[in-house]
């Protein structure tokens, strides 16, 4: 009597279960050094409404509010509902560090928008870790006129990055300005500054 060749069914069955473990792996949040301990629990963050620089109209997207979707979506920070933030600095130099610390976020972003005279804007933000009362990371991104949406997708991006909390099938979103090309007509990547 012939022996049934198994060896088909063995590779089906390995192709499954690396299948089964990849799915699982992607549906998990990164666990690294920086956030290990904090795995399992919930971590928030207040992201202020941005300020406008004087004599800025109404941008037509709310910054903040981009950022904060992101960030709710994207890893397992928890964002503060605006209503209930202690304050509403827009500059780092406007944050009471003492208010923040009595306050349930471990994170504080703020920032400020401002009109530019293409149309586009400039938005500059701080990412702050009140208790520690350090700056952990702040720019200046300019803006092209149709693109401050995708600026603050690229804020999000940033203070995803620096806390280390993406999810491990989140992928960053490059941001590019329309508007801005090289001598070649391509699409020019942002320029970003750091701010203090």
């Amino acid at each position: 009597m012939k022996r049934p060749d198994l060896s088909k069914h063995v590779i089906l069955c390995t192709l499954s279960l690396l299948a089964m473990a990849c799915s699982t792996a992607q549906s998990r949040p990164v666990t690294s050094p920086s956030n290990e301990s904090e795995a399992g629990s919930t971590i928030k963050i207040a992201v202020v409404p941005f300020g406008l620089a004087t004599g800025t109209s109404t941008p037509p997207y709310d910054v903040a509010e981009i950022i904060r979707t992101d960030l709710e979506t994207r890893s397992d920070l928890t964002t503060i509902a605006v209503a209930d933030l202690p304050a509403r600095p827009t500059r780092l130099r406007e944050v009471d560090f003492e208010t923040w610390r009595s306050a349930e976020a471990k994170y504080l972003v703020v920032g400020l928008v401002a009109g530019v005279h293409d149309g586009g804007h400039e938005v500059e933000f701080w990412l702050i870790d009140p208790r520690k009362e350090t700056t952990l990371v702040g720019y200046m991104i300019p803006s092209a006129p149709d693109a401050l949406a995708v600026t603050a997708h690229q804020i999000a991006d940033l203070i995803l990055e620096k806390l280390d909390r993406r999810d491990a099938a989140d992928t960053p979103r490059v941001a590019r300005a329309p508007s801005a090309t090289d001598e070649k007509g391509s699409p020019t990547p942002y320029v970003s500054s750091p701010v203090e």
